[in-house]
């Protein structure tokens, strides 16, 4: 599943100079967190807020004009938009789950500073312990998930297509009842989604990343669904199950719709 990590101590330090170093690659998960999930070939443990936006966001304000207090201030909002995700019914055992998320983010809320005091043991424990944020992961398909890239992988959409027919995430809890409102868009129908985009939403626009453009970026694929489909719209997603025709793929700058009133 990661044939392209390395470790934490390779990926993130400071120099002789004292700045921060992010090099390419992205970190192991903690052995904690790998114990929580059986993946497999198929199956790996996805990111919603994925390892290359984290990099950007917290990797640019670290290293930004801001003062102490203000990188200190944004980055406890970034921090927020891991924590407000779901823990996944797909970890072994959600108590244990739980306690970990919880015992991630205060360690990085605490150690916020750690970012840039020159201390390599605690940089590299920040960000091993932020990717890992349990809140923020759940397994799901491998084959969406490595080309999902920096895009919001959302757990639970709905899209009503031309016809008033709902495609939908694997697991949707929540599906729209008037068709014709949201036709021809995606709607995130998860709490937990639409939390953890406006967090997200949030710090991009205090940093200025351009709100809300940063988290509407490349958001749909086109493929050939089976049968009875026709070509169709489908947000990038490692939930999704469709079988996949990779050479007829057309990338879409499709709306998406989230309940911008939950954090």
């Amino acid at each position: 599943m990661n044939d392209n990590t390395i470790s934490i101590a390779e990926k993130i330090y400071f120099d002789d100079d004292g700045q921060l170093v992010i090099t390419e690659g992205r970190p192991n998960f903690t052995s904690a967190v790998k114990d929580l999930f059986d993946n497999s070939v198929s199956m790996h443990i996805c990111h919603s807020i994925s390892w290359q936006t984290m990099d950007d966001i917290v990797g640019g304000i670290v290293k930004a004009s801001y003062d102490a207090s203000k990188k200190k201030e944004l980055i406890g909002i970034f921090l927020k938009a891991l924590y407000a995700g779901e823990v996944s019914s797909t970890v072994k055992n959600i108590r244990t789950a739980i306690t970990l998320s919880d015992e991630y983010n205060t360690w990085c809320q605490r150690n916020i500073e750690s970012l840039w005091s020159q201390n390599n043991g605690l940089v590299q424990t920040f960000y091993q312990k932020m990717f890992s944020q349990v809140h923020n992961l759940r397994l799901n398909s491998g084959l969406w998930n490595i080309r999902i890239q920096g895009n919001f992988d959302p757990r639970h959409w709905v899209h009503y297509n031309d016809a008033g027919i709902a495609d939908m995430s694997d697991d949707n809890p929540n599906p729209p009842s008037v068709l014709g409102a949201y036709q021809g868009t995606f709607l995130l129908t998860s709490d937990s989604d639409a939390r953890q985009l406006n967090w997200l939403a949030a710090v991009t626009s205090a940093i200025g990343f351009g709100y809300p453009d940063f988290v509407q970026n490349k958001l749909g694929v086109s493929f050939s669904f089976p049968a009875v489909y026709t070509w169709q719209p489908v947000l990038y997603s490692s939930s999704n199950s469709f079988l996949i025709n990779w050479d007829q793929k057309a990338y879409l700058n499709e709306y998406i719709e989230w309940d911008r009133s939950k954090f």
